[in-house]
Formats: C-alpha cells, sequence, structure tokens
C-alpha cells in the first residue's frame, strides 16, 4: 500500500512465557540481530524500516524501540517499530492467547485454533491466556483488526518525521516503566519470571 518491500518473517522472540513448549532467544542475540538487520537493510539503500513484532512482551518491545533509535542515531533513517496492532493505541487489543490473538490467528491460519480444547475456566499459568476470553474471538474481528493495523502503520510511515519518532519511542518508553520499575534489574528474562510468578 505505500510502496514498500515486505521481508520474510523471523521468529525471534525474547521473554516467552515460561511454558515447557515456549522457545525463546537471549535478550544479546535479539540486539545484535536487530542491529545486523538494519545495518542491511541501510546497505541495501532503505531510508525507511518498519520492525513489526507479534510478540507484545514489555521487554522485547523495549529492544525493539531501542533498536530503532540505535538505527536512527548511527544511520539517519526513519524507523518505526512496534508490535502488529501497537499503532491502533487501544492496548486491550494486545494481549497474549485471548481474545485478539486468537481472532487473528482464526483470520490467517484456522487450522491451527481449538478453543473447544480450553476447559470450562481459564487458568492463567496453565492456558497463558492474558485478556479477554478466546473464545470471544471470530475470523471476522482478526480481519477487521489486521485492516486497521494495516491501515494505522501505513499513516504513521507516511506521516512521521524524526522528531515524532523520538515522542513515539519517548512516550513508549514512558508506558513501560511501571513494568520496568516492579520488576526490571538488568535482565528482562528475570523480570519475566517476577511478573509471571505474579499472575
Amino acid at each position: 500500500r505505500i510502496g514498500g518491500v515486505c521481508l520474510p518473517t523471523v521468529w525471534l522472540p525474547i521473554t516467552t512465557l515460561p511454558h515447557p513448549s515456549s522457545q525463546s532467544i537471549r535478550t544479546e542475540t535479539l540486539r545484535l540481530i536487530l542491529d545486523d538487520v538494519v545495518s542491511s537493510l541501510v546497505v541495501s539503500g532503505a531510508r525507511t524500516i518498519a520492525l513489526i513484532t507479534g510478540h507484545c512482551a514489555q521487554g522485547h518491545l523495549s529492544e525493539m524501540y531501542e533498536a530503532a533509535l540505535r538505527g536512527i542515531d548511527d544511520h539517519d533513517v526513519r524507523i518505526f517499530a512496534g508490535a502488529q496492532l501497537e499503532p491502533l493505541r487501544r492496548p486491550e487489543v494486545m494481549d497474549h492467547a485471548a481474545r485478539y490473538e486468537t481472532s487473528q490467528l482464526m483470520a490467517i491460519r484456522p487450522d491451527l485454533v481449538d478453543v473447544s480444547a480450553l476447559g470450562e475456566t481459564l487458568v492463567t499459568q496453565r492456558d497463558a491466556v492474558l485478556g479477554e476470553d478466546p473464545r470471544l474471538g471470530s475470523e471476522e474481528e482478526g480481519r477487521e483488526l489486521m485492516e486497521q493495523a494495516v491501515q494505522a502503520w501505513s499513516a504513521w510511515i507516511n506521516s512521521a518525521d524524526g522528531a515524532g519518532l523520538r515522542r513515539h519511542y519517548q512516550e513508549a518508553f514512558d508506558g513501560l516503566q511501571p513494568y520496568v520499575d516492579a520488576y526490571y534489574s538488568g535482565s528482562w528474562e528475570e523480570a519475566l519470571l517476577k511478573w509471571w510468578s505474579e499472575r
């Protein structure tokens, strides 16, 4: 819609929830990869870069914002970083295994969704549902959310300048500050475990 090039998706989350089937990479690894991807894109001629994640963990988002700011400073480019629904400015839709994430998956890979496997009562530590009941989700809602997100990302990319991007990241960091104050002491992985122990 805006004349960009979409790169293949990659699966590189940090601070996934501590379930036996969760997979995660180290924070240091993510930092190196993001910096290398940005540098490589700049060498290829990119002047505007969007780093979009489907993983809304606080540490992961913070590292994305930091990588964007490093790239802006090091390469004099515009870098937009955030979660796929973040430009909608509706925090409730950035859930985990809940209504809105389930709706999006129903829209793109319905074969991976089986809400009938959920117990009658949801238990956070067992089901990892953080948000509204996933049984409230629908394919239609997922398609609508994704369309709204594409429009919001397009509008943001088409309108933001360097000063606007810096303001955005400062606001994003401010929004994460209560989590940082409560849980972070030098390691996003440790912060996640402290946070999860309270769920």
